[in-house]
């Protein structure tokens, strides 16, 4: 009767750990062909969301201009044929100089048509967003070359927007 009880304890004790912790969704299809492009490539990347709804990976690169640019990539349920590319705050804006940079950001965002320029006011930053239409079987490639074009157009657009902030 005490084993009984015991494994009637250890049961209930199982049960309830299994029903606290939230099961991990799966990576999407089309979240799993960009992994493998980026392996294939040797870059070191890390997942921040694996929702039911949604997956993004996250990768971090330096270019010629500015040090660290991380570029997030979603990937969504609702939309498997769309990929969005953020810069999250790129650049931090001084209070001062936003009336600039936002005419800095109309000028980026006629010179680099596949990338736009935005300007987040609850913490005064720039971000930078890019979205792709993606297909099945080419969603590794197409997702791969738009991470190059927006760290390329990010890094070539710092000087400006430095200029702007710091003149």
């Amino acid at each position: 009767m005490k084993n009984f009880r015991i494994s009637l304890a250890w049961c209930a004790l199982l049960t309830a750990v299994a029903f606290a912790m939230p099961a991990r969704a799966e990576l999407f299809g089309t979240t799993r062909e960009f992994i493998g492009e980026l392996k294939a490539d040797g870059l070191k990347y890390s997942i921040i969301d694996e929702s039911a709804e949604k997956n993004a990976v996250r990768l971090s690169f330096t270019g010629t201009n500015t040090s660290n640019i991380v570029v997030s990539v979603y990937l969504q349920k609702k939309s498997p044929r769309e990929a969005e590319l953020r810069v999250w705050n790129f650049v931090t804006v001084p209070p001062k100089k936003i009336y600039k940079v936002m005419s800095t950001l109309h000028d980026l965002n006629k010179k680099y048509k596949f990338c736009k320029f935005t300007f987040d006011s609850r913490n005064n930053t720039v971000d930078v967003e890019f979205d792709v239409l993606v297909e099945r079987g080419a969603v590794g490639k197409i997702c791969r070359h738009a991470v190059n074009r927006i760290v390329n157009i990010a890094d070539a657009a710092y000087p400006t927007l430095m200029q702007a902030i710091w003149n």
